[in-house]
């Protein structure tokens, strides 16, 4: 019996001290959950990289012009840029460094007039992002022909005198060795929206040659449509580039239309009038009387209701297949007149000629003093 009840004791004894270490236990703090170590510290994110792409300019006048392109990406391993059309010779897209400046220049002559340029970046593990920007080159602020670069003034009535001052220009002749143009004031000849002309034309100018790389000058008059049609270059009238000229077509008052080209550098003058004749007169000074090189009775001359002040891509005879229009630099012309009450100049009639999409010749803005015309082609 007392083995048994000893055994219980110890039992109890036992039991007792299971009892308060599990009521020690149970009033212990719990511990925080011990968190798994990552297998690798060296994990790398997958995002792609940031990008900038912008242009000092969206576009560039008909003249052409230059623009910059400024490029940036962070976190990219190598980067490219493209456009659309090809801007650039050689690769497109063009690989590029991450940061940089893109600078170039859009000739008046390009065929183009729009690119999209794009900023492609890509990270080491493949990611990519890209960013693009257009520049567009402007049409010009003029309408556009295809052998007329000027200005020309519209009258609801009858234009009865124009007249103009220019300097004849040098040609680059080694740029355009066989080339040409004309540079001349005139009366009606101009197409209006209906359809319709503002009358028969009558001008007179100086029509500015290359052939083969050597420059060749001469003064002229012509009325056309005109049955003959009535086209004459003076004789013993010399031109060289950097004589001053001054053109007009205007009404005589005995009702005799007259044109007169004065060379006020050598002091000769080429004129015509209808009904009588022409030829060249040993002055400049305004006199009326000429050595007769050839007759005009039959030639008459109805009006016309536009002034021009015009450098013009001539045909060839009486073709209408024009001449390459020769690098001419720039004719400013001056001393503007018309028998007009109130009349001016503005972007709406002027003149630019334009050739298979390429602007070859345009007019400046005017001024009170006249304008310029450029050549703009290649």
């Amino acid at each position: 019996m007392k083995a048994a009840a000893a055994f219980v004791i110890v039992g109890m004894a036992v039991g007792c001290t299971s009892a308060a270490y599990a009521a020690q236990s149970l009033h212990r703090p719990a511990s925080a959950p011990r968190k798994a170590t990552p297998a690798s510290s060296n994990r790398v994110v997958n995002r792609p990289p940031t990008v900038v792409l912008s242009t000092s300019a969206s576009s560039v006048p008909a003249i052409g012009g230059s623009f910059k392109l400024s490029y940036s990406a962070s976190g990219a391993s190598t980067c490219t840029i493209s456009s659309t059309p090809a801007f650039w010779s050689g690769a497109n897209p063009a690989t590029v460094s991450c940061n940089g400046v893109y600078r170039g220049n859009v000739p008046a002559a390009a065929m183009a007039q729009q690119w999209t340029f794009t900023l492609t970046a890509t990270t080491r593990t493949g990611q990519t992002a890209t960013k693009s920007q257009t520049l567009t080159k402007l049409p010009p602020p003029v309408s556009q022909s295809s052998n007329w670069s000027g200005y020309v003034v519209p009258s609801s009535t009858m234009v009865t005198q124009a007249s103009g001052s220019w300097l004849v220009p040098t040609l680059n002749c080694v740029d355009t060795p066989n080339a040409g143009e004309s540079t001349w004031v005139g009366i009606g000849g101009y197409g209006l929206p209906t359809g319709r002309t503002s009358g028969v034309l009558l001008q007179t100018g100086i029509t500015d040659q290359c052939v083969n790389g050597a420059q060749q000058d001469s003064g002229w008059f012509e009325e056309v449509p005109s049955t003959p049609n009535e086209s004459k270059a003076f004789r013993s009238f010399p031109v060289s580039p950097g004589d001053a000229m001054t053109a007009s077509v205007y009404q005589a008052s005995g009702g005799a239309w007259e044109t007169r080209i004065d060379d006020l550098t050598t002091g000769l003058s080429g004129i015509m009038v209808t009904g009588k004749g022409w030829g060249v007169a040993a002055d400049a000074s305004g006199t009326q009387t000429f050595s007769e090189q050839g007759t005009t009775s039959g030639l008459t001359y109805a009006g016309g209701t536009t002034a021009e002040w015009i450098v013009e891509d001539f045909a060839v005879g009486s073709t209408t297949s024009i001449v390459p229009l020769a690098n001419y630099g720039t004719v400013t012309f001056s001393n503007l007149q018309t028998s007009l009450a109130s009349w001016s100049l503005t972007t709406g009639v002027g003149l630019a000629i334009t050739q298979g999409g390429v602007t070859l010749s345009t007019p400046s803005a005017p001024s009170i003093t006249g304008f310029s015309v450029s050549y703009t082609g290649p």
